[in-house]
């Protein structure tokens, strides 16, 4: 039952983000991010220096969709052929999704991007599809890493994870530093980012619930049999 609930509260974070996206986006398409966006994109131009603007323009590259979709589908064959199939499918799978989410709703916002960017970018603005997709990929990264790790390597758990939260902030706070999002599109791109993260954990976690249900079943079977 503890697992159960455990995988349940995966589902439930999942709505909670999806409800606060839709927010943020209605939000959006109605202007009341507007003075905000304008004032964020203002004060962090104060604060440029050459040493982060060459680091953030190769975040710009390393998280672009295109190029993480392109790593997630070497990893999921690299899942695959050490027979972790569901897994391969899934990560592949939510990347997609991801790719594809970023997709319609850039298309139906139709924001347009600041003027005056670092680095020229002829997409639509909202959301940040570096935001969107460094969190899915960074976390769905992390929760394969710490499922597998054992022994000693378990000691990394926590300094991994914190190391990923720090990289998740410093490619949204690279969107603002660019001047190729508003501030809006950085909490679209976070909201959006964890509840595909969210709902792509619960469907993993759903699939080992599943196993462990089978491992069970089975042994209380053989059980039976051997009383008979």
């Amino acid at each position: 039952m503890k697992e159960d609930k455990t995988d349940k509260r995966w589902l439930y974070a999942g709505i909670i983000f999806l409800l606060l996206f839709v927010l943020t986006t209605t939000s959006v398409t109605k202007g009341l991010f507007s003075e905000i966006d304008k004032l964020t994109i203002e004060r962090v131009s104060l604060y440029h220096t050459n040493f982060l603007t060459s680091l953030f323009i190769i975040y710009h590259y390393a998280f672009k969709t295109s190029t993480l979709v392109i790593i997630t589908l070497l990893m999921s064959a690299t899942f695959y052929l050490l027979k972790k199939k569901k897994e391969a499918i899934t990560f592949a799978g939510i990347m997609i999704i991801d790719a594809l989410a970023l997709y319609l709703t850039k298309t139906f916002t139709n924001i347009i991007r600041p003027l005056g960017s670092i680095v020229t970018e002829s997409t639509l603005s909202f959301p940040s599809g570096h935001t969107t997709s460094a969190i899915v990929f960074i976390g769905l990264s992390t929760y394969m890493s710490i499922k597998y790790l054992r022994g000693e390597w378990s000691k990394t758990r926590i300094p991994l994870v914190l190391e990923i939260i720090a990289l998740s902030i410093f490619v949204a706070y690279s969107r603002l530093y660019l001047g190729i999002h508003w501030f809006s599109d950085i909490i679209g791109g976070t909201f959006l980012g964890l509840t595909i993260l969210s709902i792509g954990i619960f469907i993993l976690e759903e699939e080992n619930i599943g196993k462990k249900l089978s491992q069970k079943t089975n042994t209380l079977r053989k059980k039976i049999i051997s009383h008979q």
